[in-house]
């Protein structure tokens, strides 16, 4: 596609205006960033040189462990419970502690079974009675309208 300028020569302008700003913004920063460096490298040629501190590699078992508010750290040998906070204990979910769980748990479970199972049990039977409440209760409204019709 070729680039068609547009029909209103004042659109034209201020087109053209927009464009030139940009390019003029993009040139500024580019000086700025020179500018920097240069200032930055100054300093090297007039025979003034940052020494070469050589770091020694950091031992993670020589430094002190501290929190950001200051006090130590204690490391996870310190801890009781192989590291963790106390209060909280690691679950096992494959060991004993997870079986006698399972068993609890199986216990339980066939409790509720049984007492849903009575509950169960009981509700047929108060059905029943209720059905044959609600029976007796229609035999004694026929025998009510016999007892009028005679009178």
């Amino acid at each position: 596609m070729t680039y068609k300028p547009p029909s209103d020569p004042d659109k034209a302008a201020k087109k053209l205006a927009a464009i030139e700003a940009r390019i003029q913004k993009k040139n500024d920063k580019k000086k700025a960033k020179e500018e920097k460096k240069a200032k930055k490298n100054s300093g090297k040629k007039d025979g003034i040189k940052k020494k070469n501190i050589l770091k020694k590699p950091s031992m993670p078992s020589l430094k002190k462990k501290v929190s950001p508010d200051g006090a130590k750290k204690e490391s996870k040998k310190d801890k009781p419970n192989d590291g963790e906070p106390k209060g909280l204990k690691k679950i096992d979910l494959f060991g004993k502690d997870a079986k006698a769980k399972n068993a609890v748990l199986e216990e339980e479970k066939a409790q509720l079974e049984q007492k849903t199972s009575t509950l169960e049990q009981k509700t047929s039977a108060l059905e029943r009675q209720l059905g044959s409440m609600s029976m007796k209760s229609q035999q004694a409204k026929q025998m009510i309208q016999q007892a009028m019709m005679v009178l």
